[in-house]
C-alpha cells in the first residue's frame, strides 16, 4: 500500500512539475515576442529573443530527457516536444506549446543532436539575421 501511494505521489509531482515548466515556457515566449515590440530595437531584440527561445527549448529538451531517458534524435527534431514520436516510451508531453515557433527571423529552428555533441549532449542554435547566437546543451 505504501508503495502505491509513493508511486502515485511521484507521478503527481512529475505532472505538476511538467505543468510549471510548460507555463514558464509559454510565459517566456510571450515575453520574447511582446517586449521587443515595445522597445523598438528589433535587431538587438531579435537576438535577445532568439537566446530566450533557445533557453526555453533547452528546458523543454531537458524535461523530455528526464521522462524518456534521452534527448530527441535529429530525425524526431523539436517536433518531439509537441507530439509523441512513434515508439517512444515515457513521453509525458507536450513539453512545448502546440506548434514549435519560428525563430525571430521567421525560419524553422535547426536542431542538431550529436552524442556527444560538439559542445555538449546536443547543439541547438540559430544563425539569426547575420548574427550568431546559440545555446549548447
Amino acid at each position: 500500500m505504501a508503495r502505491e501511494t509513493k508511486g502515485h505521489m511521484e507521478k503527481s509531482q512529475k505532472a505538476h512539475l511538467g505543468r510549471i515548466i510548460i507555463a514558464l515556457i509559454i510565459l517566456g515566449l510571450l515575453l520574447a515576442f511582446i517586449i521587443p515590440r515595445y522597445h523598438g530595437r528589433m535587431s538587438g531584440a531579435k537576438g535577445k529573443a532568439a537566446i530566450l527561445q533557445i533557453n526555453l527549448f533547452g528546458s523543454a529538451l531537458d524535461t523530455f530527457r528526464l521522462d524518456v531517458g534521452r534527448y530527441p534524435t535529429t530525425k524526431e527534431g523539436l517536433k518531439a516536444l509537441a507530439e509523441k514520436p512513434p515508439g517512444v516510451d515515457g513521453w509525458e508531453g507536450p513539453y512545448f506549446i502546440e506548434n514549435i515557433p519560428l525563430d525571430p527571423w521567421g525560419r524553422p529552428w535547426p536542431y542538431t543532436y550529436r552524442c556527444p555533441g560538439e559542445h555538449g549532449e546536443y547543439d541547438l542554435l540559430s544563425f539569426g539575421g547575420g548574427w550568431d547566437c546559440g545555446r549548447r546543451g
